[in-house]
Order: structure tokens, then C-alpha cells, then sequence
């Protein structure tokens, strides 16, 4: 298995990293390059709450440790985001990056350009159409050029490869792109050679389809991924993983976007397309901290994790004191 670039380009919100003993455990910046949101989306839905202080509270904890950081956005209310944005910034010190939603009037760009930010976060498309997301996205991106160039863009929860390779956004995120292989038996690679992703369904038949794509490219035999299940849960991490980066790094090299400067922690000479993976469970981070067992094929000895939302702690004492992830 070819091996992951560290550190990891990840998402952790608020709404699922809340405890300190969590997220503490994924806090380590040379494995994760971690950019940190509300969850507040998330929380609406499962019917809990995230107030501004106890948000902030946590950033402030913990942004030594973060790439950047979102501001407390409000669904469908943009003088409410604006007015969350400012409190961030001016009562806690916070510089924070704001949302505007779709459909929104792409002249809030005026508002937040005169705040002295350049990054900007584009959301609200989780469920819509991609016809409907391009139209507002080509809009606003548009309008930028046409009157702030220098604003960059991330693009919430949109990891769609055909519209990342279409629009320069700087970067962007989605969940569930660790957990497919294992939650849904399809197993998402970039094909560099192609340049476009292939998805390969782990039926037991199909991977023998793409025995020379798994070979050359992932270094990986068919017989490795016939399936998905406790046994090779960890090498399936990884091979996802580093299929996104390698598409992060075409894209990147396709529209060659300048970071921001408003909101890194640190400066960021190489630039974007990012794709930064949100996962909300601590043992899909913990199996990208440390490599895939190397044993020669036929013996090869797979870690193996329990159900559930298992203890970091846990994992990562069975890996090895050495290899505690300490974003």
C-alpha cells in the first residue's frame, strides 16, 4: 500500500468534537491539517443546540491546533451570520472565516470584503441538485471575479469531483469519504491516469476488474478488497485517504489557487484545491495515524476495531505508544 502525505488535510466540528478528551485525541497537528466547523447543521437536525460562547469556548482551547476555522453560520438568516462573525471576532478575538448559503445575493462578498476577509464559505448544498449548486456557485464565483478577486472560496459538504474540476475553489470537504468502502461496500479511487475517479463496488467480483488500476496505482491486489469487512477496515481507511489526496493534488495543480490570508493559522505556500474529509467517529481518524500493516500478502495481519464509536485511546494503545495522534 502506497503511503499517505502528512499531515492530512481533515474537518472536526464542534457538534461531534465537543468533549476536550475527544478531540484531543486527533489534536495533533502533524498528522492532521484540521480545519474546525460548528456542526451546527448537524445539530439541528438531531434536535440539540450550539450557543455562540460555548463554541467559542472551544476555539479558543484549541486553535493552536487548527488549520482555520469557521464562523457560527444561520441557515437562511445572513445578518445573523454577519452579526456571529463580528462577536467572534471583536469579543473573543476569533478571526474566523463566514458563510454565505445558496441563493444568497452574492453581494454579501461587498459586506464581508469590507471586514478585511478574503475567505469566504460557500453552504446550505448538502441535498441539492448539482444543476442548482453549479448555477449559484458559477454566481458567486462570477461576482468575485468581477469585484474581488482576491476572495477565495470553501465550499461546504461538495466534494463533487466534476464540479471541484470545473470551479477554482480553494478548498472543500464532505463526510462519509473514510467510511464508504466499509459502510457501503464501494470503494471510491482516483485514477491518475484517467484523471477522474472510478468507484469499485467490493462484491467480491468486481475489484478483479480493476486488478491493474489497484495494482500499479495503490500497489494492493484485488484479493485485498474482494470484499469489505473487519479485515481489511483499516487498509480500505487508507486507500480512500489517499485517494483523495491525490486528486486534492490534481486539482491543485489543475487551477493552482493562492491561499487566503484571512483566517490560516499559518501561511500556506502551496496552495489549493484542499479536500479535507469530515468524519464525526475518532477511530477513522486513528486508522489514518498510523500505516497499514506492511506483512507480505497472504500473511498479512489487519488491525481490527470493535463496533461502535470505539475510544481512540484504545486504538491507539493496540497500534503502538509511538503512534498516539496527539489536528
Amino acid at each position: 500500500m502506497r503511503s499517505l502525505t502528512y499531515p492530512f488535510d481533515a474537518l472536526v466540528s464542534f457538534h461531534y468534537f465537543r468533549p476536550d478528551e475527544k478531540i484531543s485525541k486527533v489534536a495533533d497537528p502533524s498528522k492532521f491539517r484540521l480545519i474546525a466547523d460548528s456542526g451546527a447543521f448537524s445539530a439541528y437536525t438531531q434536535g440539540s443546540e450550539i450557543t455562540l460562547d460555548e463554541y467559542a469556548a472551544w476555539l479558543k482551547r484549541w486553535r493552536d491546533r487548527f488549520f482555520w476555522c469557521a464562523s457560527l453560520d444561520v441557515f437562511g438568516d445572513p445578518e445573523a451570520t454577519l452579526t456571529n462573525f463580528r462577536t467572534l471576532r471583536d469579543r473573543h478575538q476569533l478571526a474566523t472565516v463566514p458563510t454565505i448559503h445558496i441563493g444568497a445575493d452574492p453581494a454579501w462578498l461587498d459586506v464581508y470584503a469590507r471586514e478585511g476577509v478574503d475567505f469566504v464559505g460557500l453552504g446550505g448544498m448538502v441535498g441539492m441538485s448539482r444543476p442548482v449548486q453549479l448555477r449559484w456557485l458559477v454566481h458567486v464565483l462570477r461576482y468575485a471575479r468581477d469585484h474581488h478577486p482576491q476572495m477565495r472560496f470553501h465550499a461546504w459538504g461538495m466534494t463533487t469531483h466534476s464540479t471541484l474540476a470545473a470551479l477554482p475553489l480553494y478548498s472543500a470537504d464532505s463526510s462519509g469519504l473514510l467510511g464508504r468502502p466499509f459502510r457501503f461496500a464501494i470503494l471510491t479511487v482516483w485514477d491518475q491516469h484517467k484523471r477522474d475517479v472510478t468507484r469499485i463496488n467490493l462484491d467480491g467480483k468486481t475489484p478483479y476488474k480493476h486488478r491493474r488500476l489497484l495494482r500499479e496505482q495503490y500497489d494492493v491486489t484485488p484479493d485485498e478488497v474482494a470484499t469489505s469487512g473487519s479485515h481489511n477496515r483499516k487498509l480500505l481507511i487508507h486507500m480512500a485517504a489517499l485517494s483523495v489526496q491525490r486528486r486534492a493534488a490534481y486539482l491543485q495543480q489543475r487551477h493552482k489557487i493562492s491561499a487566503p490570508t484571512w483566517g490560516l493559522r499559518e501561511p500556506d505556500p502551496g496552495g489549493g484545491t484542499r479536500l479535507h474529509v469530515a468524519e464525526s467517529a475518532t477511530k477513522d481518524f486513528a486508522a489514518l495515524a498510523t500505516p497499514p500493516d506492511t506483512a507480505p500478502r497472504g500473511t498479512r495481519i489487519h488491525c481490527v476495531t470493535a463496533g461502535g464509536n470505539q475510544d481512540l485511546t484504545q486504538l491507539c494503545d493496540q497500534e503502538g505508544p509511538d503512534d498516539q495522534p496527539t489536528p
